[in-house]
């Protein structure tokens, strides 16, 4: 059965390597999420940084460690790195919904549930 390879970061011009189920490397994830965090609601950003909600997302991640939209659409187990809200809480969803209400996911599958690095809602988990 043919593997994935690594490939390159999307940023037109990087090239460096990234691990599998990535969309950026390092330095332009970082870059990506400082421009995103300045669109974020204050409220929104403050929840994030609470300890109720990192405990939160370490229970999630370490209950479906995988991306569970990889394993659907694959089968390909992919390291989980962000937990996404399935109702966001700027279209009415809880700030700390239950298990079942949010999704462990890639950051392949986090950049395609908000397209080009804007949140339209939902969270940076």
């Amino acid at each position: 059965m043919p593997t994935k390879r690594p490939r390159q970061c999307a940023v037109a011009g990087c090239s460096a390597i990234i691990p599998i189920g990535e969309v950026y490397c390092t330095i332009h994830r970082k870059e990506k999420f400082k421009r995103y965090e300045q669109t974020r609601d204050i409220k929104i950003k403050r929840f994030y940084s609470t300890q109720v909600w990192k405990d939160f997302r370490r229970m999630k991640l370490a209950r479906n460690p995988l991306c569970e939209l990889c394993l659907a659409e694959t089968g390909r187990p992919v390291e989980a790195k962000m937990v996404h809200h399935l109702d966001p809480v700027t279209e009415g969803g809880t700030f700390l919904p239950t298990f079942e209400e949010t999704q462990s996911v890639c950051y392949k599958h986090h950049a395609i549930l908000h397209p080009k690095g804007v949140i339209k809602s939902s969270i940076h988990a």
